[in-house]
């Protein structure tokens, strides 16, 4: 019942922004400007497990849950520059920079923000080659026990884990038939944790594959498999050996596959877009340390599935409202006799949103 009251308070600001006043501001050719107004309600916003979420509701050892609420509301705000321009005769050239920032209205800590820097460069009739910088200054992931810190009492200390990422793109394209394009991406990125978690440092490098395909104007489709491997710090120390250590170690190898479908009315002269996506992850951790020294890792393999659903009224090509709806699930596994793992680390999440969204 909850759930229900809170995302028709997201459906009645949707109402309210309807009504709201709108400009053409700018009258450069080539040159678009995007902003985007979001909320959303999400229940599970530290991906706690259930037990997890019993026990901050029934006050059981408060100490692993130094937070306000488990789910809250997001406000997310976005700025969109796009501009096109013939660099290279008439193949154009397209820069996107975007700015993004997630406000938690009770969980703080949550706050986070992101830059984005692409270049899309047309090559030929058919081909195109893009190139992507992502930044997110800081994002706080929970709390974690801190076993390096020493407490008087018969419990660990938890300490905020949050990390800094940075994240490189090269993506090459090829329409083959029609307007069915083929596409395969190369990709890294860095993690770079606060000090009391500075073990799960990690480097991650991608290789990826995509397919594109629109069916009779209206229906698009998309199909994309990526391959990842990741090494993570796996020490604390300075000069520590990683094999010798007794900190975790998070590198792992990891498969992602998705599939999209959207149904783009506008084609035909109506105002609608269905867009919808279910993707599925397999993560297998690949450290060579015992069970005894890294239980909450060694052996372990995770599902990840996300379901993806959304509805747009698009009035004109300078204004959108959407609603949607985002389901997440992590099953986890491992060899070894360790129900506790699938206990502290199985969760699902559900998250409510609608969003409006002005170009100029």
């Amino acid at each position: 019942m909850k759930k229900c009251f809170l995302f028709a308070i997201l459906c009645l600001s949707t109402s309210a922004l309807f009504s709201q006043e709108w400009r053409y501001i700018h009258p450069l050719a080539g040159v678009n400007i995007y902003s985007k107004l979001s909320f959303a309600y999400d229940d599970n916003i530290f991906k706690y497990a259930e037990q997890d979420i019993d026990k901050f509701i029934n006050n059981i050892e408060p100490y692993r849950y130094p937070i306000e609420t488990y789910d809250d509301f997001i406000t997310t705000i976005l700025f969109h520059a796009k501009i096109r321009r013939h660099i290279f005769g008439s193949n154009a050239t397209t820069f996107n920079a975007k700015i993004r920032g997630n406000l938690y209205y009770l969980n703080k800590e949550k706050d986070y923000g992101s830059f984005s820097f692409s270049v899309w460069q047309k090559t030929g009739k058919r081909g195109h080659i893009l190139s992507k910088y992502l930044f997110i200054p800081r994002y706080f992931v929970r709390y974690y026990p801190d076993f390096d810190i020493i407490t008087p009492y018969e419990y660990p200390y938890f300490a905020d884990c949050f990390f800094q990422k940075h994240a490189f793109l090269l993506e090459g394209g090829y329409k083959v038939i029609g307007d069915a394009e083929l596409a395969i991406s190369l990709s890294t990125e860095t993690h770079n944790y606060n000090d009391s978690f500075n073990e799960y440092d990690t480097r991650k490098y991608s290789i990826g594959f995509s397919a594109r395909i629109p069916f009779r104007k209206i229906v698009h489709t998309g199909f994309s498999y990526s391959f990842s491997t990741a090494d993570a710090k796996g020490v604390d120390e300075p000069g520590e050996a990683k094999e010798m250590s007794d900190d975790s170690d998070i590198s792992h190898d990891e498969d992602k596959i998705k599939v999209s479908c959207d149904i783009d009315l506008s084609e035909n002269n109506k105002p609608f877009l269905f867009q919808s996506a279910f993707e599925v992850t397999r993560r297998l951790y690949t450290t060579d340390k015992p069970i005894l020294v890294d239980p909450t890792h060694a052996g372990r393999e995770d599902i990840k599935t996300i379901i993806r659903l959304g509805f747009s009224f698009i009035p004109s090509n300078r204004l959108q409202f959407t609603i949607g709806y985002i389901y997440e699930m992590k099953d986890v596994s491992t060899p070894y006799d360790l129900n506790e793992i699938e206990e502290i680390k199985n969760y699902s999440q559900n998250q409510y949103l609608t969003s409006i969204t002005f170009s100029y």
